[in-house]
């Protein structure tokens, strides 16, 4: 197998990890969504998300990836999250 056939095997092994990881969060948000739809909370929680938003983009810096990009992910995630709580 050559050098780049190997990256892309590893590339490969992280997205599926990725996805397993995304699966999981999404699980414990439907168990959040129902802990505020039954003790009637927002599903909107400003100070919350700006503190999980600052804590990835901190995280982030520390293994050399732009704030930008890890604000974009963190956004789109929260923004299905949201979605989620608000189906719930």
């Amino acid at each position: 197998m050559d050098e780049l056939s190997l990256y892309r095997q590893e590339i490969d092994s992280l997205d599926a990890q990725l996805i397993e990881v995304l699966a999981k969060r999404f699980e414990v948000i439907k168990k959040v969504a129902k802990y505020k739809k039954d003790n009637n909370v927002q599903p909107l929680q400003s100070n919350r998300w700006q503190e999980v938003l600052s804590r990835a983009k901190e995280s982030g810096k520390s293994k050399w990836l732009d704030p930008v990009f890890v604000g974009v992910v963190w956004n789109t995630i929260h923004e299905f999250a949201l979605d989620v709580e608000e189906k719930f």
